[in-house]
């Protein structure tokens, strides 16, 4: 998943296809515009003609930031034709609260960001996207920044 530029969708074991109604996007609203590849997510919606549910898990506001609003705002515009709904979930541990929405509202795929990282940054940071992909009961799709 990491090594390539293509979208990349992980598949549990034992899930069996069925009709896409609602897709998740993982978000955190950090450098939205240059990290978002907005023509990918809007196909793929528009293609399964599905629900677009932004999911962002913070814990007391611990990753909220003074642009946090504003990258909120500009993630709205970028996907407005789409008419995402937003979800905001308190849950400390962020794969936790993905997985635990995404099964508990019925979401058939999850799609997350790899973010690129800096070689002494990579070797100290927990990937989101590897932890959903090895450990998430619903398919998880990669599509790069």
């Amino acid at each position: 998943m990491k090594h390539l530029d293509v979208p990349v969708m992980v598949i549990p074991p034992g899930v069996r296809y069925k009709p896409v109604h609602k897709i998740g996007l993982a978000c955190d609203f950090k450098n939205v515009v240059a990290a978002t590849p907005e023509k990918e997510i809007k196909s793929i919606v528009k293609e399964f003609n599905a629900a677009l549910h932004v999911l962002n898990v913070d814990y007391h506001n611990q990753h909220f930031e003074g642009n946090t609003p504003e990258e909120s705002f500009l993630l709205h515009n970028m996907l407005a034709e789409v008419k995402p709904s937003y979800h905001f979930i308190e849950k400390e541990n962020v794969e936790e609260g993905i997985k635990e929405f995404a099964e508990t509202n019925n979401i058939d795929f999850i799609i997350v960001i790899p973010k690129k990282h800096q070689f002494l940054e990579g070797l100290f940071h927990k990937s989101l996207s590897k932890e959903l992909a090895f450990h998430s009961h619903v398919p998880v799709m990669a599509i790069h920044e």
